[in-house]
Order: C-alpha cells, then structure tokens, then sequence
C-alpha cells in the first residue's frame, strides 16, 4: 500500500486531485527561482578556469589536442565562426566545416564583432549559454508537475548539469548546450497543464530557433502536436486513470487544434526546406558523404542509455509505477509491450563494436566483451531494461503526460535512427532531461511497512541514488576532460 506525501497538510479543492492542486504560494516559486539562478552561476564560475586559460583551445595539429571538445572547436565550430565573422553581414551558408546548421556560428560571430573576437570571450559566451539551460532545468524541475521544490530540482539536475557532454559544450564551443536549452523550452510548453496561444507561438519560435542550431531536431515538432491533440490537462489526468488519454475531447476540436500546431511549426519546416535547397541535402555538402544513414541500432543505445541512467532515479519511478501495475490491467499490458519492443529493438540489428558509427560511453563496455551472432549482449539487456523503465515511467505519469513524454522520446529516436552515428554523446543529456523531467511530474507516494520490499528500499534511497550519478558524473567529465 502507499500513500501521498507532502499534501497531507495542504488545503485543496474538492474534486481535484492532489498532483494537480497548487499547494505553494509565490514563495515557493521564488526560492525555485534563487536556486535556478545559483546552480547557473556556479554552473558558470566552476567552468572559468578552462575558459580564461583558454584550455585545449588550439593545437599544432588534430592529433594533438587532449580532448574531443577540443578537437571539435579548434577543428570545426571555431574557424567556421572566424569565417562567418569575416563575411558578416552576408556570411556564406552554402558550405562550411560544421555539420549543423549556422545558427550557434553565427550568434558567435556577432559576438566576435561587437564584442570580443578573443576565444575566451567566445567561450565566456558558451558557457553562460550552458549556465541558463541548467538554471532552466533547475528550475523546470522544482516547479513543474507536482511542484516538488528547489532542492529537488537542484539534485535531480545535478546529472545533467556533471555530464562531460554538457561541460564540454559549455566550456568550448560546441552548439549541443543551445540546442538542448531550446528543447527543454518546447518539452515545458508542451507538458503545461493549459493550452495557451501565445505559448505555442513561443514553442514555434523556439522550433526555429532549435533548427537553426542543429537541423536534426525538427523531431521537436511532434511533442507539440501531440500536447494540442491531447488538448489540456483535467480533473481526470490524474495517475491511475484510464490507460488512453480522453474520449470526452471530440476528434474535430482535436484535429482544429493539431491544425494550429501545425501551422505554429512551419516557419522551422520552412527554414529546413530551404537549407536542404542550398546544401541539396540534409547537411553542408563537405559532410554529405560523412554522415549518411539510417542505422538501426540507435533505438537499442539509447535504451540502454536510459537503463544506465534511470536505474538511478529509482526512488522516483517505481514506487508510482508499482502501484499503476497493482491497480491497472493497462499498466501491465504496456510493461508487457515496453519489454517485447525493447527485446526486438535489441536483437534485429548487428549490435557488434564498430570505430566508424559505435564509439564512447556503453560501446566501451561493449567493446570489451563477447557477442553473440554479431549482437552484443550488453545492448539486448540493455534495450529491455531501457524499455521496461520508459514503460514502468510511462504507467507512473498522469494520463497527459506520459503521451506527450512518450511523443517526445519516440521522435528523438526516430531522428537519431535517420542518421548514420550511434553515439551516445548524442543521447546522454536528452534522456537525462527526459527521465528528470519525468520524475519530477510523477505523484509521490510513500511506500508503507507492508508494501514490497524492493520499492520500499528504493523510495528510502531515492535522493542518495541520484547524488551517487551525479558523483560519477563528476568522475567521468574529469577524467575525460584532463
């Protein structure tokens, strides 16, 4: 058996259900607020030593420099920024030595104009971008959902905020963290309980803005449209209601409203249509060949990647989605299908070691260890297990919710499936932000004596579990980065 938490000495209206009452006052908005403006600043100050020494910013030749972020921003992001400098203000975007679209180049090239053309000053620049995507993750984290509050936030972004890929792209310049921001941006609008015009403008510039840093995140437009089918969050959202969002909402207002969603999308369709036009293709022509796809086994690394990840955040999910398995036949139907998704998404590719399109994080553990038939054990259990999480996440979350969390993961999937690298670099932070910023909207219930063992000691040891990541996070950027 469980119980809630927190509401027990709050006052809510009748009918509605606790998850979605507003316990706190402004205040509680506030200190969320303060702690997003701490962890940004430390987030900036602790990245000032590698900028103001302009650390593994250049070297002789490619080989060597000390880290990949090195490599990449001395290689490729800076030179292309001088460049576009140099042309302002009519830069050539036919062709250049990035495979993103210009759109970090050339904010970074305004920089170096108005501004400073120093590196340090550049790379002052990118890690207050950094800074804001995590106060703003801080921040989504304590007030979204449940309002859980600013030490919640603060501890389940620590993660995010410790991954090499998010120091990396905030202490050289590399155009991921602005990317991301942009995505937490469209992932915030589209989990708000009340549909607004003016937030699915404000979703439809930040799909411009997204596309113009790095086109392969137009799959940013289907939670979008997703959260204006489902239309707005109710009474009955909560946690152990029926399995499928609401029949009550008729198809036609349904079908108006993706309409409007749709239409708040194409100005970024329309931007990507006319880069595809002048590079004849998805990227700059010199990339072209480079980075052809799709490949199939990036639906089983990122799985495993959130099994790596979301074991962690435990405390938060199993209690939530024990109960939903207790009390729902739905909920066990989706483990169900989670569990045969994930073993056929594990088994059907050749999951083997390859340096060309399989390097980094899980692929070093795969590496080093046997496989089967060309399939790597390490990537089948892991694909189940990272299916079976997102399932038992998915039964946990409120009914509008888990949809519009399962629309952003399956798009993000879809995307990277399309192109030719399985690299977790490309997936760490978004499952990050996606397992948080599921927790963070899942109703907390406190196992009882009498419940399972397991989701008992799971609840006890949620925040420690999380800080453990979060130290190991630590190790590994410094490790990487030194």
């Amino acid at each position: 058996m469980v119980v809630r938490t927190r509401s027990e000495s709050v006052s809510t209206p009748v009918n509605i259900p606790l998850r979605y009452a507003v316990y706190s006052p402004e205040g509680h908005r506030r200190q969320s607020m303060i702690a997003a403006v701490f962890a940004g600043v430390v987030f900036f100050l602790a990245l000032m030593p590698i900028v103001v020494t302009d650390y593994d910013g250049s070297a002789p030749t490619a080989s060597e420099y000390k880290t990949r972020a090195g490599f990449d921003h001395g290689g490729y992001h800076l030179p292309v920024i001088r460049a576009f400098e140099a042309q302002l203000p009519t830069p050539d975007l036919h062709d250049y030595a990035s495979a993103t679209t210009p759109g970090y180049h050339l904010l970074m090239a305004v920089v170096a104009r108005v501004v400073s053309d120093d590196a340090r000053v550049l790379r002052g620049m990118s890690a207050l971008i950094g800074a804001v995507f995590v106060g703003v993750m801080v921040y989504a984290l304590a007030v979204g959902g449940v309002m859980r509050g600013a030490r919640y936030g603060v501890t389940r972004a620590m993660p995010l905020a410790f991954s090499v890929y998010v120091v990396s792209s905030a202490g050289w310049l590399l155009p991921d963290n602005a990317a991301w921001l942009l995505v937490l941006v469209i992932m915030m609008i589209a989990l708000m309980a009340r549909l607004r015009i003016c937030a699915l403008v404000g979703a439809g510039a930040a799909l411009v803005g997204l596309v113009l840093v790095r086109q392969v995140h137009i799959w940013a437009a289907a939670p979008i449209w997703f959260a204006w089918w489902l239309g707005e969050r109710d009474v009955s959202d909560a946690a152990r209601a029926a399995w499928i969002p609401s029949r009550e909402d008729p198809l036609s207002r349904k079908a108006m409203r993706t309409g409007v969603a749709v239409l708040a999308t194409l100005p970024a369709i329309g931007l990507i249509a006319w880069f595809v036009m002048v590079w004849d293709g998805m990227t700059p022509p010199s990339f072209s060949t480079r980075l052809s796809g799709p490949n199939f086994v990036v639906p089983a690394t990122v799985l495993s990647v959130l099994a790596v990840f979301g074991v962690f955040f435990v405390g938060d999910w199993l209690p939530a989605g024990w109960a939903a398995l207790r009390e729902r036949m739905g909920a066990r139907i989706t483990l169900v299908v989670s569990a045969a998704v994930g073993l056929v998404a594990g088994v059907a590719p050749e999951s083997s070691y390859r340096f060309e399109d399989r390097i980094s994080h899980i692929w070093n553990v795969v590496k080093r260890l046997p496989t089967v038939g060309e399939r790597s054990p390490v990537i089948v259990l892991g694909s189940i297990a990272g299916a079976v999480m997102a399932g038992m996440i998915f039964n946990a979350l409120g009914r509008r919710d888990r949809w519009v969390m399962l629309s952003v993961l399956g798009a993000f999937v879809a995307s990277q499936t399309s192109g030719a690298l399985a690299w977790p670099r490309y997936y760490e932070p978004l499952v990050l932000m996606w397992v948080a910023l599921a927790c963070a909207r899942i109703e907390s219930f406190v196992p009882d004596r009498k419940e399972f063992a397991p989701v008992r000691w799971a609840y006890a040891v949620r925040t420690p579990l999380v800080v453990v990541l979060a130290v190991l996070q630590v190790v590994v950027t410094v490790v990487s980065l030194r």
